[in-house]
């Protein structure tokens, strides 16, 4: 009995242990695959905040340029080269034309 009881003992813990082996390799497979997907958000995340560094970069230029168009309109208009007395007047479109 005690032979037998082994024997069940022994191929319960083989059981087991194939089963926790199955459960190691699973959980290995969606730890690369989680990884492999954390790369790349890393990545794509790097990527976006590049762009958007760009992105602020250029604005703060272009606002730059604005101040400085605006300024050249206002000199343009002190200077008379541009009319702004009329109704709704646009010396930036003025000055376009």
């Amino acid at each position: 009995a005690r032979a037998s009881a082994a024997a069940d003992l022994v191929r319960a813990l083989h059981t087991a242990a194939e089963a926790g082996e199955s459960r190691a390799n699973e959980e290995e497979e969606r730890s690369d695959t989680l990884q492999s997907a954390g790369e790349a958000a890393h990545r794509d995340a790097t990527t976006a905040a590049t762009e958007a560094q760009r992105a602020r970069s250029e604005a703060g230029h272009l606002r730059q340029r604005l101040a400085e168009v605006e300024q050249e309109t206002a000199e343009a208009v002190r200077a008379g080269w541009l009319d702004d007395t009329a109704p709704h007047a646009d010396p930036a479109r003025a000055a376009l034309a």
